[in-house]
């Protein structure tokens, strides 16, 4: 049964998604009389949710008056990847004001993801991008209760079971909040400005360290009875094959997603079967040498260094001892103590000093620094570079190939390794994508088979494999489903590419902020 917006929700989405329109346009788009659209925009304006913007062009006769929604909204967009943090702040009409991107473990906790999504969003106050929050809506990468706000059993989210996501989120930041799993985000924010923007039935497949599908029908997302549908990467495509991080054997994303890419195209170059995957392998492995070496290096010049600095203190110590002390500068004094590095008063290096021993780089975590410097921390050189990833889960594009949290570890071989590999015409790395894209769009087909979409976008960090990923499973869709279901269907690759998810968070946090106005 389709439920009817309520007067008020349907102005407010006009003019978030169109800008701003004449009361005179309001009332003909929206069907409304004159009487209860003046007194809806009325009651708004009185809210504070839209404003005047000037007077629109002439129909004929007296010129109508322009709204819009109110300069001063802001909405949060969370987007919680396996690896990855990505925060933007939006205006009303859902354009960025701040974005913060950074890699982080899910695997850490939702108290320690969640504790630096608030530090991330009290940056974005400080900078000036808010003064308060409207909204905030956000994604995670594991099955969610929707109705509830929290996630249900996610299979590489320990210890966020149950958690109450939404609840803690809208206590500390007084506004309403809403949680989504990460793929239905992503179709939602595709479909709000990507590639199906017009387009009501449509799946979008998110492939990077697992695989989702978000199912948009009859123009809103289909989440199923309990908010899991769509969890295609659970999907038995090999009885034989692989275990699964669900416990099950054979699954989709056990067979392809950018652990299992990165795990089959390490074997390949330690074997020698790929000359492009053995050469990158080499490559990274010259690299990981460099890191330690110049780490070594870091580490030997920090202990001399706190040896020097012993030394002179105990030196000092000794002198003190027998001298006489100068009035009003005894040990403890604040006079005796102005001396000090800020380091050593705060008993050790300072949040930001590039420290790798802590794995904190300078000047807030700037995308491309990345966690811990010369190699530990998280992994490596780097978010986008040679970072997080490798053992941990080594997904490839935008995350590198460090050994997960806390130490520099073996740099492998990454999804963009084997891109690079499939673009100099590696015959085995294009056999990897391919026999990925083939299970793929076997399943798809089956999808098609049973919804009948009129689109199909695939996105997430594999998708940059490209065309050769693209075409194999168009093929494979295409010639396992039967022609009426295919004579139309595009399949296509995201147009919003990494900020599908932050955008269909930022409309689901209008969404429901635009539900509970008064």
């Amino acid at each position: 049964m389709h439920v009817v917006d309520a007067p008020h929700q349907r102005i407010l989405r006009l003019l978030r998604d169109e800008g701003p329109v004449s009361r005179a346009e309001l009332g003909d788009r929206l069907e409304l009389t004159r009487p209860r659209l003046l007194a809806e925009v009325e009651r708004l304006v009185s809210g504070g949710l839209i404003a005047e913007a000037g007077m629109a062009a002439s129909r004929g006769g007296r010129r109508s008056t322009l709204v819009e929604l109110h300069p001063r909204l802001r909405f949060a967009a969370v987007d919680l990847g396996a690896s990855s943090i990505d925060i933007e702040v939006t205006n009303g009409r859902l354009e960025p004001v701040a974005a913060y991107q950074e890699p982080a473990d899910i695997r850490t906790g939702p108290r320690a993801i969640l504790h630096r999504v608030n530090e991330l969003l009290a940056k974005a106050r400080t900078d000036g991008a808010y003064e308060r929050l409207d909204a905030i809506g956000i994604g995670v990468p594991g099955p969610v209760s929707f109705r509830d706000g929290v996630p249900v059993s996610p299979p590489i989210m320990p210890g966020w079971d149950r958690y109450p996501v939404r609840e803690l989120l809208a206590r500390e930041h007084s506004c309403p909040a809403v949680v989504d799993n990460d793929v239905n985000i992503m179709a939602i924010g595709e479909r709000h400005g990507g590639v199906a923007h017009s387009v009501d039935d449509f799946l979008f497949v998110k492939i990077g360290t697992g695989i989702g599908c978000g199912i948009h029908l009859a123009g809103g997302v289909y989440r199923g009875v309990d908010g899991c549908a769509g969890d295609i990467g659970h999907i038995q495509v090999d009885s034989h094959g692989p275990v699964c991080s669900c416990g099950n054997a054979g699954c989709l994303e056990a067979l392809f997603s950018g652990a299992a890419l990165a795990r089959d195209a390490l074997a390949a170059a330690r074997s020698g079967e790929s000359p492009a995957l053995a050469e990158r392998l080499a490559a990274n492995d010259a690299a990981r040498a460099a890191a330690a070496i110049a780490s070594a290096a870091t580490s030997s010049a920090s202990a001399a260094s706190s040896s020097a600095a012993s030394a002179s203190a105990s030196a000092a110590s000794a002198s003190a001892s027998t001298a006489t002390p100068v009035a009003g500068t005894r040990p403890g004094d604040p006079a005796s103590e102005a001396g000090r590095s800020d380091e050593s008063q705060a008993g050790g290096p300072r949040e930001g000093s590039d420290n790798p021993s802590r794995g904190i780089p300078a000047a807030g975590y700037p995308v491309g620094s990345g966690y811990g410097g010369s190699g530990s921390g998280y992994g490596g050189s780097g978010y986008g570079g040679s970072g997080y990833g490798g053992s941990g889960y080594g997904t490839g594009f935008g995350y590198g190939s460090g050994a997960g949290s806390g130490s520099a570890g073996p740099w492998l071989i990454t999804a963009r390794d084997v891109a690079e590999g499939a673009a100099e015409g590696d015959v085995v790395c294009i056999r990897l994508i391919r026999d990925g894209g083939r299970r793929v769009g076997g399943v798809l087909a089956t999808l098609v088979s049973f919804a009948n979409p009129s689109m199909i976008v695939i996105g997430g960090g594999l998708a940059q494999l490209g065309h050769v990923l693209l075409a194999e499973i168009r093929s494979v869709v295409y010639r396992r489903s039967l022609p009426l279901a295919t004579g139309n269907l595009p399949v296509v690759l995201s147009e919003l590419g990494p900020r599908a998810g932050v955008t269909g968070a930022a409309v689901l946090a209008s969404d429901v902020a635009f539900e509970q106005a008064s």
